[in-house]
């Protein structure tokens, strides 16, 4: 096997969000469909009690890079997510993908994060902003 290949076999062997991983965490998932999960963010870039990650079970290093089925699931999965916390929370939510250090192999994940109804125009010029 070519080292490169090795590296990645070992990254995605110890990926926090692969979950054969010995580093997965089970207690953090809410939710497992056909392609993606869903589980609680909980670390020290959590930004509310409620912030959630969704990724596939797939170890891809952007969501562009996931097959049409994965990428249908997490629409489904995003538009069910934003009707509950609107119907629940009377909140709206951000999805945000962040897709970097690519030669690191990283999991993509898209960060579910409820914010105040009324605020999303303030956050996408936010977002627009920083790009």
């Amino acid at each position: 096997m070519m080292k490169s290949q090795h590296d990645i076999k070992t990254k995605v062997s110890s990926c926090s969000r692969c979950i054969d991983s010995s580093t997965f965490r089970n207690q953090l998932m809410l939710m497992k469909t056909d392609h993606c999960i869903i589980s609680i963010k909980f670390d020290p870039d959590s930004l509310d009690k409620y912030h959630l990650e969704l990724s596939s079970i797939q170890h891809n290093h952007s969501i562009v890079s996931c097959d049409n089925d994965t990428i249908e699931e997490m629409d489904r999965l995003k538009s069910y997510i934003a009707d509950m916390f609107y119907r629940e929370l009377d909140k709206s939510v951000l999805f945000i993908e962040t897709a970097i250090h690519f030669n690191h192999h990283p999991h993509a994940y898209i960060d579910i994060i409820p914010i105040e109804r009324g605020l999303e125009a303030e956050a996408s010029m936010y977002f627009r902003e920083v790009l």
